[in-house]
C-alpha cells in the first residue's frame, strides 16, 4: 500500500481559521515558529486517528480568543486527499459542539462535543471509519513510517529490536552453532535447553556450588577449633592393653555379682511372701476376735448411735436458744427505732406553716415592692411546697415504722415457733437417756465377762500358721561380699579415665578423616565449578557468535545507519540491547542532519518490509543539506524568519528553499 498525501483543507484547527494545502511528492512548509507548520502534521494525525503527531488525544484543536478561552459555536474540520495505491479518496473528520434547552430555560447548554466521519463525502460511523483507515495503514505502522524520528526516540529499545528482528528475521540456534567448529560440543550439553535456560541453569549450579565453597573453609574451621588438646606423654598402646585387660577382669567380676544378685532377689522374694502370709495370718485373729466379740460390739455401737443422737439434739436445742435471744436483742432494737419514729412522725406533723412578711418582695431588679397579687401567687407556691414536702416526711416516716413493726412481728413468731420446736427436743432428750443408760449397762455386763478366744481352732489359721515357721526356719540370713563390688567399681571408674583419653585421641582422628572428606568436596566442587564455568564460556562463545551474525543481518538491510544488537558487560557476559551508530557513533550523540538520514535509513527498510508508504514530516529541515534518497513522500517542515504566515512550495529544490531561509 502506497499512501501519499494530495491534499489537506483546515477549518477552524488549532488557530488556522481556514486553509487549503496542495502537497506533491516533495512539499516545503516555510514559517516563522508558532506560525502553524507542526499544526499541518497534526492536522494528517488527527484526521486520520484523532491524535497530534506527539500521538496525544487530549490535545486543544478549538480556535481561542484574545483570552486563552474557547470560541464557542464553531465547527472545526480537517479533508484530506489521499491517493492509495492508485486510488483517491477523501477523508474527513469534524468535531462540532452540541447545545440544548432544558426545559423552562430560553438559553441554550453546552452538553459537549461530538465528531463526525465522512468518506468520500459519505457519512460514516465511527467504527467504520476507523476500520477503513485501518485496512490502509495501522496506526503504529504509519508512526514509523511518517516521522523520521519514531524509531529512534519514541519507541523503546525492546519494540526497536523486535521490530528489526521482524525484518530479518531470526538466527536459529543450530545455524549459529553449524557456523563455527568450536561449538560442535554445545547441542549435546544444551539437551534440548534453548540458551537461556542453558546459562540459567548453569548459573544456578554454580551459586549454589559455590556457596558450598564458602561453607568448606568455615565447617573445617569449626572442626579444628573443637578439637581436643592430647596429652604428648601418653601411651595410648599402653591404655588400650589395660582397657583390654580391665574389661576381662570385670566380665568376671558382674559374673560374679549377678550370682550375688540372683541370691538376693530370691531372699527377697521369700521375705515377701513371708511378710504377706504373716499379714494373711493377722487378719485372721482379728477376724476370729470379731466373731468372738460380735455381741459387745454390736451394743458398744449401740451405745455410740445413741450418743450421736444425743449430742445432734442438744446442738439443734443450743442453736435454737442462741437464736431466741438473738432475735429478742433485734426486737428491742427495732422497738426503740419504733419510739423514734413516732416521735418524729408528731414532730412533723405538728409542724406549721411560718408565713413570711409580704413586705419582703421585692423585685430583683429595680428593688421596688412587689403587687399584691404577685406576693399571694408567690405565697401560696411556698405553701404548696411546704404541703408536699410535708406529705413526703411522714410518709417516709410512716414507711420506715411499718416495716419495722413487720419485722417484729415476724422475729416475735419465730421465737414462738423455736420455743415449741425446744420442748419437744427437750422430751425426745429425755427419753434418750433412758435408752443410754439401759444400752450402757448391758455394755458393762457383756465386758465383765472372760474371753478365751482358740485361734488354732480354726483350720485355716492352723495351716497358715505352720508355714509360717517352716519359712522362718528355713530362711537362711544373707550375706554380701562387698569386695567384689569395690573391686568392679574401682575397675569401672579406670575404665571411665581410659575412655576418655581414647575419646579424644578417636575425635581427632574422626575430625581428620572428616577434614580430608571435606577437602575432596571442596577439590570435586571446584572441579564442577571449572566444568561450569567451561559450559558457560561455551555458552557465551555461542552468544558471541549468534551476535556477530545477527548485527551483520541486520546491518545489511540498512545504507546509513547500523544498529548494536548486545551490549558486553564487565563480568564478559552479553545482555541485550538496541542501539542505533551512525558511521559508529550513538544516535543521540550525532547531529540533527545525521539523525533524520537514519531516520529515513530506518523509514526505506519499514517500508520495503510492511509493503507501504506514507508520508514523511521532517521538523526542522532548514537544518538538513541533503537527505538521503526515499520513495516516500516528503513533507519538509522549514523554519524561515521570512514568512510571517504559511508558505507552500511544491517540488523546489533544496537550494530554492536554502534560499528562501
Amino acid at each position: 500500500m502506497n499512501i501519499e498525501l494530495r491534499k489537506l483543507e483546515l477549518l477552524n484547527f488549532k488557530g488556522i481559521k481556514e486553509r487549503t494545502i496542495e502537497f506533491g511528492k516533495e512539499t516545503n512548509i516555510f514559517g516563522r515558529n508558532e506560525t502553524g507548520k507542526t499544526t499541518v502534521f497534526d492536522s494528517f494525525t488527527w484526521l486520520l486517528f484523532g491524535k497530534d503527531s506527539a500521538n496525544r488525544s487530549d490535545f486543544n484543536i478549538k480556535t481561542l480568543d484574545k483570552n486563552g478561552d474557547f470560541i464557542h459555536g464553531l465547527e472545526h474540520q480537517v479533508t484530506g486527499t489521499l491517493v492509495a495505491d492508485g486510488k483517491e479518496v477523501i477523508l474527513r473528520r469534524l468535531l462540532k459542539e452540541n447545545w440544548v434547552k432544558k426545559r423552562g430555560s430560553a438559553d441554550s447548554v453546552f452538553s459537549g462535543n461530538t465528531t463526525e466521519y465522512f468518506i468520500n463525502e459519505e457519512p460514516k460511523k465511527e467504527k467504520d471509519y476507523k476500520e477503513y483507515i485501518n485496512s490502509l495503514i495501522d496506526e503504529n505502522v504509519f508512526k514509523l513510517l511518517a516521522n523520521p524520528m519514531h524509531f529512534n526516540v519514541n519507541t523503546n529499545w525492546q519494540d526497536k529490536r523486535k521490530i528489526l528482528l521482524d525484518i530479518v528475521g531470526d538466527i536459529t540456534d543450530e545455524d549459529v552453532i553449524n557456523n563455527s567448529i568450536k561449538l560442535k560440543d554445545l547441542p549435546g550439553l544444551l539437551n534440548g535447553n534453548s540458551i537461556d535456560s542453558f546459562k540459567a541453569i548453569i548459573a544456578s549450579k554454580k551459586k549454589k556450588l559455590n556457596e558450598q565453597l564458602k561453607a568448606i573453609p568455615i565447617r573445617i574451621d569449626e572442626i579444628n577449633r573443637g578439637l581436643p588438646v592430647l596429652a604428648e606423654d601418653v601411651d595410648y598402646k599402653a591404655l588400650q592393653a589395660e582397657k583390654t585387660k580391665i574389661k576381662g577382669e570385670m566380665n568376671i567380676l558382674e559374673s560374679q555379682l549377678s550370682n550375688q544378685q540372683r541370691i538376693a532377689e530370691d531372699f527377697i522374694k521369700k521375705q515377701s511372701e513371708l511378710s504377706v502370709k504373716k499379714n494373711k495370718l493377722k487378719d485372721l485373729e482379728l477376724q476370729i476376735e470379731k466373731d468372738s466379740m460380735r455381741s459387745l460390739n454390736d451394743w458398744k455401737m449401740t451405745v455410740l448411735e445413741l450418743n450421736h443422737e444425743k449430742s445432734v439434739l442438744e446442738r439443734t436445742n443450743q442453736n435454737n436458744i442462741d437464736t431466741i435471744n438473738s432475735n429478742r436483742k433485734e426486737v428491742e432494737k427495732l422497738q426503740e427505732e419504733m419510739q423514734l419514729y413516732r416521735e418524729d412522725y408528731t414532730k412533723v406533723f405538728n409542724e406549721p406553716f411560718e408565713e413570711p412578711d409580704r413586705e419582703n418582695f421585692v423585685c430583683p431588679t429595680c428593688k421596688q415592692t412587689l403587687p399584691l397579687d404577685d406576693v399571694e401567687k408567690q405565697i401560696s407556691g411556698m405553701l404548696a411546697n411546704w404541703k408536699s414536702n410535708k406529705l413526703k416526711k411522714i410518709d417516709e416516716i410512716s414507711n420506715q415504722g411499718k416495716w419495722r413493726k413487720q419485722k417484729v412481728s415476724k422475729l416475735q413468731e419465730d421465737n414462738d415457733r423455736l420455743n415449741n420446736l425446744i420442748i419437744e427436743t427437750e422430751l425426745k432428750l429425755t427419753k434418750l437417756n433412758k435408752e443410754i443408760n439401759d444400752a450402757q449397762s448391758t455394755v458393762n455386763v457383756e465386758q465383765s465377762k472372760e474371753y478365751q478366744i482358740d485361734y488354732n481352732s480354726n483350720p485355716e489359721y492352723k495351716t497358715l500358721n505352720d508355714e509360717i515357721r517352716n519359712t522362718e526356719k528355713n530362711l537362711l540370713p544373707l550375706e554380701h561380699d562387698s569386695r567384689v563390688r569395690r573391686i568392679h567399681d574401682e575397675h569401672q571408674e579406670r575404665l571411665q579415665e581410659i575412655n576418655t583419653i581414647l575419646a579424644s585421641k578417636q575425635s581427632i582422628e574422626d575430625a581428620q578423616i572428616r577434614i580430608k572428606e571435606l577437602k575432596d568436596e571442596e577439590r570435586k566442587f571446584s572441579q564442577q565449578v571449572a566444568d561450569l564455568e567451561g559450559q558457560e564460556f561455551l555458552a557465551e562463545e555461542f552468544i558471541k557468535a549468534k551476535v556477530s551474525m545477527l548485527e551483520n543481518k541486520i546491518n545489511n538491510t540498512f545504507k546509513y545507519v547500523t544498529f548494536k544488537m548486545f551490549d558486553v558487560q564487565i563480568n564478559g557476559g552479553i545482555t541485550e540491547t538496541c542501539q542505533a551508530l551512525i558511521k559508529g557513533v550513538p544516535f543521540a550523540d550525532a547531529n540533527n542532519a545525521a539523525k533524520y538520514n537514519a531516520g529515513i535509513d530506518v523509514i526505506n527498510a519499514l517500508s520495503k518490509f510492511y509493503g507501504t508508504t506514507a508520508p514523511v514530516f521532517i521538523d526542522n529541515r532548514e537544518g538538513i543539506l541533503e537527505l538521503i534518497d526515499t520513495d516516500s513522500q516528503i513533507i519538509n517542515l522549514i523554519v524561515s524568519k521570512k514568512d510571517k504566515v504559511l508558505r507552500i512550495e511544491v517540488n523546489e529544490s533544496i537550494a530554492k528553499f536554502e534560499e528562501a531561509v
